[in-house]
């Protein structure tokens, strides 16, 4: 599963739909993290890359 939300958020049109909400990704990684202890490091290893990606379509929308 967290190899499927890698591939969705790192997806070039992953900030083209409206998410006026948390997105269903975080929320997912959440549940993962609060059940699953061994997955722990790979979770945040996935949130590191995330918030230190750039996205050129993240920066259209704030615009």
């Amino acid at each position: 599963v967290l190899r499927w939300i890698e591939f969705r958020i790192f997806d070039p049109s992953y900030f083209k739909l409206d998410q006026g909400t948390t997105p269903v990704h975080l929320i997912i990684i959440d549940e993962i993290v609060s059940l699953h202890f061994l997955l722990h490091q790979k979770a945040f290893e996935l949130l590191v890359r995330f918030f230190e990606a750039t996205f050129a379509e993240l920066d259209t929308l704030v615009h």
